[in-house]
């Protein structure tokens, strides 16, 4: 059995302006080409309902991913890191 670790993700200052100015269905669109570029053949989309509709999307996968190396040093904020 895998045992999931965990990394923690920095955000840049601009992310949840730039999460805010997407569409839903375009950050859905991106999860789920995310999961087709990791050679994925299975990909499930998930969506929780809560008070005022719904309150969590969670897509899975069985593709590849990356390792918990490289997602450590992908998801950090580094000094050298353009910002856009």
């Amino acid at each position: 059995m895998k045992i999931a670790k965990r990394c923690k993700v920095e955000l840049r200052k601009d992310h949840l302006s730039k999460v805010a100015a997407s569409s839903t269905k375009t950050a859905l669109a991106e999860l789920i080409w995310n999961s087709l570029d990791a050679d994925a053949t299975n990909v499930n989309v998930n969506f929780t309902s809560g008070p005022l509709g719904t309150d969590r999307v969670t897509v899975s996968d069985n593709g590849t991913g990356i390792s918990y190396k490289d997602a450590e040093s992908l998801f950090s904020v580094h000094p050298k890191m353009p910002t856009y």
